[in-house]
This record gives structure tokens, C-alpha cells and sequence, in this order.
């Protein structure tokens, strides 16, 4: 019986583990935003991109929902991960190194009304930003979002796991 609660209690810790971590699609409450460059741009303009959604962009706004404690996050189908890079390539920003283009579609699970105030509540924030630049931010609360798991298990090539209670070396060496 004790091995039985033993076995439970490892198997809970190891799911935990694997949510944690981005493994396991989650579902729930939260916001979706949808992001679109803007349809017009001010003539004469000479800098075009102004008026589009970049990575830092993305960056910023997945920063303000971590910030506001969503607990699952994805864009454009791409879950976000510890180890997950959102960057600019040529005119597409990669996600998990997949190129998406706009629309971006932003899911967010968690309290929805927290969610929604610390993005659209803060003045002069990333959303009141993009907004000026005449890109189209629509924000919507939703009962049931559904954020994909990770694509892809994580390898590794240089990092092991360390010894437990090991000192590491001084001064490298």
C-alpha cells in the first residue's frame, strides 16, 4: 500500500513536472489577441516597418503576461517554453524556430480579467504603443482556451544534470 502512494506520488509530481515544462496542452480561462499590421500607413512615411508587428514586439507582450501571471502562453500555435526564442528572420518572426506571419494570434490562459487590465490598463504600455502605430490589437476574454503542448522534447549536447550537492570548481577549473 505504501509503495502504491509512493508510485501515486511520484507519478503526480512527474505530471506536474511535464506541465511545468510545456509538455502537456493546457486548457482553460484566459484572453486571445489577435495582432495585425497596420491596413494604413501615413503618407510620406519613410520608415514602412513602424507599422508592422516585429518580435520585440511579441517579446514585450508575452513579458506583460507572464508578468500578469498567465500560466500557458502560445502564438500562432508555437507554446512558450523556458528555452523558447522569439526573434526576427528576414520578414518573419520565428517562434520555437518556426516562421510565423501575421495576423499573430496570442493565447493566454489564466485570470482573464487580470490578463486583459495588465495589457490594456497600463497607459503607455505595449498595447497603448502598437496602437499608436495604427496596428490593429484586439483583446477578447474567453471560458475555454486551449494552449497546445511543446512541439518537441528538449535535447541537450552539452549540459548534464549536476551531482547533487556538488561544489562547483573555482575559477573555472
Amino acid at each position: 500500500e505504501a509503495a502504491g502512494r509512493g508510485l501515486q506520488a511520484v507519478s503526480g509530481e512527474l505530471e506536474a513536472a511535464r506541465q511545468g515544462a510545456g509538455l502537456v496542452a493546457m486548457e482553460g480561462p484566459g484572453i486571445r489577441m489577435v495582432l495585425k499590421d497596420a491596413s494604413e500607413q501615413p503618407e510620406g512615411s519613410p520608415d514602412k516597418s513602424a507599422f508592422t508587428v516585429h518580435d520585440q514586439d511579441l517579446l514585450l507582450l508575452v513579458n506583460e503576461l507572464w508578468s500578469a501571471q498567465a500560466e500557458a502562453v502560445s502564438v500562432n500555435g508555437q507554446r512558450l517554453v523556458a528555452g523558447t526564442a522569439v526573434r526576427c528572420s528576414g520578414p518573419v518572426i520565428e517562434v520555437n524556430k518556426r516562421p510565423l506571419a501575421a495576423p499573430y494570434e496570442v493565447l493566454a490562459i489564466g485570470d482573464a480579467d487580470g490578463l486583459k487590465g495588465a495589457l490594456e490598463g497600463l497607459r503607455g504600455g505595449i498595447v497603448d504603443q502598437l496602437r499608436s502605430a495604427g496596428i490593429e490589437v484586439k483583446v477578447t476574454k474567453e471560458q475555454n482556451l486551449v494552449v497546445p503542448a511543446f512541439a518537441r522534447l528538449p535535447g541537450y549536447r552539452y549540459a548534464r544534470p549536476a551531482l547533487v550537492g556538488a561544489v562547483p570548481p573555482e575559477n573555472g577549473g
